[in-house]
């Protein structure tokens, strides 16, 4: 079965999106770690039955303020309303009776998960390299089957460090896209 874009705004590709249905559909539990305004968790939620948990602080400056230094335009300053973002996250998702959204950190949600309890964990988070590293680390422990992440590429050299000194020659990146997996 092929997923259909609704069309949230992010930065997902479409080749990206199918691959997070597909998978999604083999899993009983998953975390997303990033959700911004939910592109990459309808996937995850048209294709799995299951609970997940979307977790993503959406700071609640306003327009103006910085958002999130990494994540959303490189190491410039990206100026938006994470309240605005937020509402618009649950209402892109609402169709879903499955899904949860948590507002809080990676660090603070990982401590609501036992290890091995997830069987998809998904890290869109904060892109430096620090970041990837600790989400790597908190949530490898508390997935059962696939840790997987988003923009592996050269525009991303901190993600791409990071993925690669943790699961050196034993990684993977899906063709045509930025998302790199690793089977557990």
């Amino acid at each position: 079965m092929i997923y259909q874009d609704h069309a949230i705004k992010g930065w997902m590709s479409q080749a990206c999106l199918e691959w997070l249905y597909q998978q999604a559909g083999k899993m009983r539990t998953i975390v997303e770690i990033g959700t911004y305004r939910g592109r990459s968790a309808h996937a995850l939620a048209s294709g799995c039955r299951g609970p997940i948990n979307c977790v993503d602080p959406w700071p609640t400056t306003r327009k103006g303020q910085v958002w999130s230094v990494d994540k959303w335009a490189g190491n410039a300053k990206y100026q938006e309303d994470g309240e605005e973002i937020y509402q618009d996250a649950k209402k892109n998702l609402a169709e879903f009776d499955n899904l949860t959204l948590l507002r809080m950190t990676s660090l603070q949600a990982s401590r609501q998960f036992q290890d091995a309890s997830i069987d998809m964990v998904f890290i869109d988070g904060q892109h430096s390299y620090e970041n990837v590293t600790q989400d790597i680390s908190l949530w490898l422990p508390k997935a059962a089957k696939l840790l997987c992440g988003h923009d592996y590429s050269p525009s991303w050299p901190g993600v791409q460090q990071a993925v690669q000194e943790r699961f050196p020659g034993r990684f993977q990146v899906i063709r045509g896209g930025s998302i790199w997996y690793v089977w557990l």
